[in-house]
């Protein structure tokens, strides 16, 4: 591997959990060891296509469930770009509203991040109509929280 990659890959280790969810759920195992949870990110913002929404969708679905089948601590965060926010922003609330939904079955909740300026107020809107339609007008602590935090 050229250096380069090397000092990369090492530098990033302590942001990135794995490139599998097997590793993922190994290092988060380590975090909750600590005493600390951890939120689960599928980094892929680059989606162009409905399909490719679908299959970030589908990850999500599979990383919620191993949540719950290995019992670690942890929560997910998503992208709503990942979910086609450039493409149609309700595509991205039909999406999120995906996981959101599986997640507060399962008694978990989703994080929804902030990304660049110009998808904004398009976040904010799919972030309300979800805590709206979720009935979290006035929750801010419970397992279905939509908590926004900012990413870059």
């Amino acid at each position: 591997m050229p250096r380069a990659s090397v000092f990369l890959r090492n530098s990033l280790a302590a942001f990135i959990a794995g490139e599998s969810i097997d590793e993922a759920v190994a290092a988060i195992r380590e975090v909750n060891a600590h005493g600390c949870s951890a939120s689960f990110d599928h980094l892929n913002e680059s989606v162009s296509s409905v399909g490719e929404t679908e299959a970030e969708v589908r990850e999500y679905l599979d990383v919620l469930k191993r949540i719950d089948e290995t019992g670690i601590n942890s929560n997910v965060s998503i992208k709503l770009t990942q979910f086609g926010l450039e493409i149609d922003p309700d595509l991205a609330y039909r999406n999120a509203r995906r996981v959101v939904e599986n997640a507060a079955k399962r008694g978990n909740f989703v994080r929804v991040d902030m990304e660049g300026s110009n998808v904004t107020q398009a976040t904010i809107d799919v972030f309300k109509r979800l805590r709206a339609e979720f009935g979290l007008n006035d929750v801010w602590h419970s397992p279905a929280v939509l908590p926004l935090s900012h990413n870059g």
